[in-house]
């Protein structure tokens, strides 16, 4: 009768700690902490220091990627083309973090941390915003010359 007790133990022991590995394990869900002023973007590797115009990327793997700017976010997942879980832009004029199915994007005088000129608004609030893939084909017309393809040249 020990003996049954034992395997008892060892089964629910074993049971135990596949629970705690996967809890652990699982991706997040909603949107991770940002350090600011710590944790640096994972395009342009600039510190992360101003709110209005950080976004965050989570991947199905459960990969958590940081920006400094909207045009980050769109020029890492063009060069990466990660699969995409979740992604959360901040509201570029108050304390709000918008979900991808909530945000759009309307042209700022303002300067942006990386110069794309985008802030993130509510797509509720102002219909009139770009939406996510418009907003993202916006920003890749915008790369510089050095990071586009070189244009052919035909001889004469």
């Amino acid at each position: 009768m020990r003996k049954v007790y034992i395997v008892l133990a060892a089964v629910l022991l074993i049971l135990a700690v596949g629970g705690l590995v996967y809890w652990l394990e699982r991706p997040t869900t909603g949107l991770e902490p940002i350090v600011w002023d710590r944790s640096s973007c994972s395009h342009c590797h600039m510190h992360i220091g101003d709110p209005n115009f950080a976004s965050q990327l989570q991947t199905t793997d459960g990969e958590v990627h940081n920006f400094d700017d909207t045009g980050c976010l769109f020029e890492w997942r063009e060069d990466h083309q990660p699969s995409v879980r979740e992604v959360f832009f901040h509201h570029y004029q108050r304390e709000q973090w918008l979900t991808g199915d909530q945000v759009g994007f309307v042209r700022i005088d303002e300067d942006t941390p990386m110069g794309y000129g985008l802030g993130a608004v509510s797509r509720a609030e102002q219909p009139e915003a770009m939406g996510l893939e418009e907003a993202a084909r916006t920003v890749l017309e915008m790369r510089r010359p050095h990071e586009q393809e070189p244009e052919p040249t035909t001889r004469h």
